[in-house]
């Protein structure tokens, strides 16, 4: 299920991400769910000695369903989050509607990329 995270301050959606069946049925339920994060890029370049520890610091990001009433009768969920930084790592996917617009894209790409590899551009 593809949810959209809102941070739970001020409720400017964040990022919207990919979660398995299990952990919607956790979060409506009720519980708050916490995903591990780690960075995919190193927060300092080589320049100095490599520190692991710092470098690759794994953060957490607590998610929870909340309950909002659109009307009389239709119950909607609304996924927040306090840790709004942490949330930005996520591995985010596209809205259904964004979709064929990034695969035209990337096949756009794919095409300039591989034309130049042949030299035919």
């Amino acid at each position: 299920m593809r949810v959209v995270i809102y941070d739970a301050e001020d409720m400017e959606p964040i990022t919207v991400i990919k979660l398995d069946d299990r952990w919607v049925q956790m979060l409506k339920q009720g519980r708050e769910v916490t995903m591990a994060v780690t960075p995919l890029l190193p927060t300092s370049y080589l320049e100095e000695p490599l520190d692991w520890e710092r470098t690759y610091q794994i953060s957490r990001c607590r998610l929870r369903f909340e309950r909002i009433m659109k009307g009389d009768k239709l119950m909607m969920w609304i996924c927040t989050t306090v840790d709004g930084e942490s949330a930005l790592l996520l591995r985010s996917v596209f809205l259904p509607g964004q979709q064929s617009a990034v695969a035209d894209e990337r096949e756009r790409a794919f095409r300039k990329g591989l034309g130049a590899a042949l030299g035919l551009r």
